[in-house]
């Protein structure tokens, strides 16, 4: 059982990955790779001419949020603006892995993973469908028997990654 000390509160999460940082950074990566795949570019005006600002850490150590700022527009924005994880509070840890485990365990194991109530893992879990459906970001969905494909790796959903089988 590996605690996690969040800001207000605690919750503990019974993830192999959280020690090594690995959910969130593979959570990042894909969520980047997806988000980002023709390039980084301002929403509000389209263009491709941004910089590079730092990182807004949200007080984690590991899966830090990129900031941009649109040369063009003068624009500030950052890998979450104008998704469902904009204004989420749960922190990136327990959104990767509610990402990456609810299709292969069920609300009520989520929920008593991570610490929150099944009310609340329903509600991001439908969310996440709703964006899933109307997005690109259906790319991250599972491919086959609990893996995804990224870049022509294959990872496992639940468990961690391994190279192309």
């Amino acid at each position: 059982m590996v605690k996690m000390i969040n800001k207000d509160y605690e919750k503990n999460l019974d993830i192999k990955f959280v020690n090594s940082f690995s959910y969130e950074t593979l959570f990042m990566d894909i969520f980047r790779s997806i988000r980002w795949a023709n390039g980084v570019y301002c929403p509000r005006c389209k263009s491709f001419n941004v910089n590079k600002k730092g990182f807004i850490d949200k007080g984690y150590p590991q899966g830090k949020i990129r900031k941009f700022k649109c040369n063009d527009c003068d624009h500030a924005f950052n890998d979450f603006s104008g998704t469902f994880f904009e204004n989420s509070k749960m922190p990136i840890s327990v959104l990767s892995y509610i990402i990456f485990n609810m299709y292969v365990m069920s609300v009520a194991d989520i929920a008593e993973q991570t610490g929150y109530s099944r009310n609340t893992i329903y509600n991001v879990i439908k969310k996440i469908n709703n964006y899933i459906h109307r997005s690109d970001f259906e790319r991250l969905v599972k491919d086959d028997d609990g893996f995804f494909r990224l870049n022509g790796n294959k990872f496992q959903v639940n468990g961690g990654n391994s190279n192309d089988h």
